[in-house]
């Protein structure tokens, strides 16, 4: 009896240490996760480090803003340059890098350039980025176009590069889910007329009114 006692009551201790092996690796794994929370909210706002606002070129659909967050992620290149936030709305992103260390020696216009030359880089010319926007979002005009055969993002992005190089494009998207490609513009310096003839010329097919 004694020696079944013994076994019973070794039985009880090895559950309970092993009880409490779990609820330490819990412990320890809770802990480790909040270090790792803490240290990358402290990583995702600098102290004293300047922000900055470029256009993105290149966002012509919403899902394009996960690609755009995972080449940040990803990229060794960019490394010194953090991602903050992401507008699809106006296609802008925001910034946060120290432009001495990130780009020594640049004038602001160079900062711009080299940026955007290194953003291409990273990621095979399917993303840029450009100055702000100085026109006034009112003082813009948003035009429709709707168009057929974008079956694919490939075809979309397509569409997308045959008007925002166009001097007065400020902004683009392209969806082959709408059938429908969209562009703020400066009234001032292209219409509808030339938008419709750029794609055209891209063999993209608009739609019937």
């Amino acid at each position: 009896m004694v020696f079944m006692s013994s076994i019973f009551t070794s039985r009880i201790t090895v559950v309970r240490l092993r009880n409490i092996f779990i609820i330490a690796a819990r412990s320890c794994t809770c802990l480790l996760l909040f270090a790792a929370m803490r240290q990358a909210s402290c990583a995702e706002a600098p102290a004293n480090m300047p922000s900055h606002t470029f256009r993105i070129v290149g966002l012509f659909a919403e899902d394009r803003v996960v690609d755009l967050k995972a080449v940040f992620e990803q990229a060794e290149t960019l490394r010194d340059i953090r991602l903050v936030s992401i507008d699809f709305e106006r296609a802008e992103a925001v910034f946060v890098f120290d432009a001495t260390v990130a780009f020594p020696q640049a004038t602001e216009q160079q900062v711009v350039e080299q940026f955007d030359q290194r953003l291409r880089q990273a990621t095979r010319g399917t993303f840029g980025i450009r100055p702000q926007c100085t026109i006034a979002r009112d003082k813009l005009e948003h035009v429709e176009i709707g168009v057929v055969g974008l079956d694919c993002r490939g075809c979309s992005y397509a569409a997308y590069l045959a008007i925002c190089d166009l001097v007065g494009v400020e902004q683009a998207t392209a969806s082959f889910k709408q059938g429908l490609v969209t562009a703020w513009i400066d009234p001032m310096r292209i219409d509808r007329e030339k938008l419709e003839e750029a794609l055209q010329e891209k063999n993209v097919e608009l739609a019937t009114p």
